[in-house]
């Protein structure tokens, strides 16, 4: 290895162990008003409604700007209590109470319906991995029974490779899959779970 590329090993590794740092600072020193962390609140997510489009412009009023769902869960990565969460909105001027309410009421719903979506979505995938497990076990059996009076058969091998294939996918869904969805649930449900409340203009 040539002192050059030590050099640049040795800055990347620098780079790599300040990443808690510069996610720190970060939080600290720019994005102090988007998200806090505290031990016993939780991480609280701040909403700034004032100046962009509230509502989804082809929703009639009925489905808020998906820019806002967007930034919502962009920021609650860079939160320590995923499970502990909170969302405060700060509202424009001369908003009725009402609209406020909707506009809670519309939030809420958005994640209500995700948490459900991927539910049924895990549940899916549970059931296609458990099927997959029965016919993969199924073709290795009628393999197995083909090979003892044909040892070379092609469609015996065949078999055995498709068995095997729906086997190696059923684990694939049940371990790699599901665990993405598991964790996407979690977010929605904490989403759900959180309370929404008004935070006053300065």
């Amino acid at each position: 290895m040539s002192e050059k590329q030590r050099r640049i090993r040795k800055e990347r590794n620098a780079a790599i162990a300040k990443i808690d740092d510069v996610i720190s600072a970060y939080k600290k020193e720019i994005a102090y008003e988007t998200i806090q962390d505290d031990e016993e609140k939780g991480s609280t997510i701040h909403l700034d409604l004032t100046s962009i489009d509230i509502y989804d412009p082809l929703s009639k009023g009925s489905r808020l700007n998906p820019e806002i769902y967007d930034y919502v869960e962009d920021t609650i990565n860079l939160g320590e209590h995923h499970n502990h969460l909170n969302i405060t909105f700060t509202f424009p001027e001369k908003m009725s109470q009402q609209e406020k309410d909707k506009i809670f009421r519309i939030f809420n719903a958005h994640y209500a319906v995700a948490y459900r979506d991927s539910r049924a979505r895990l549940t899916k995938q549970m059931i296609l991995a458990i099927l997959f497990v029965f016919m993969g076990f199924f073709f290795i059996s009628i393999h197995w029974l083909y090979s003892k009076d044909n040892a070379y058969s092609v469609y015996g091998e065949i078999l055995d490779i498709f068995g095997w294939v729906l086997i190696w996918e059923a684990g694939s869904s049940l371990f790699v899959n599901s665990l993405d969805e598991q964790k996407e649930r979690a977010r929605y449900l904490a989403f759900y779970l959180a309370p929404l409340k008004e935070q006053p203009t300065k």
